[in-house]
């Protein structure tokens, strides 16, 4: 299970939030599609660990295989 609870994620600098309070829960053997226009955080959630933290600003907590994770990238998880 992939759990996010009250992520959100601004680049440093930007005025506005591109993910802002997200909640979302996947089960094992669930899909799942992330879209939206441009520019509204779609891809965002998925690029944790390539965003560069000195530009960016993430709070929240994620969950995986019934382990707290906090401080680990979410898109290792999803790429492995």
């Amino acid at each position: 299970m992939i759990e996010i609870r009250e992520l959100s994620f601004k680049y440093k600098g930007g005025s506005d939030y591109s993910l802002k309070d997200i909640n979302l829960k996947i089960k094992k053997g669930e899909c799942i599609l992330l879209c939206g226009r441009s520019g509204c955080g779609d891809s965002d959630i998925m690029m944790t660990d390539t965003i560069n933290p000195l530009k960016s600003k993430f709070k929240g907590f994620h969950k995986t295989f019934k382990q707290d994770d906090l401080g680990l990238s979410l898109s290792s998880f999803l790429l492995n």
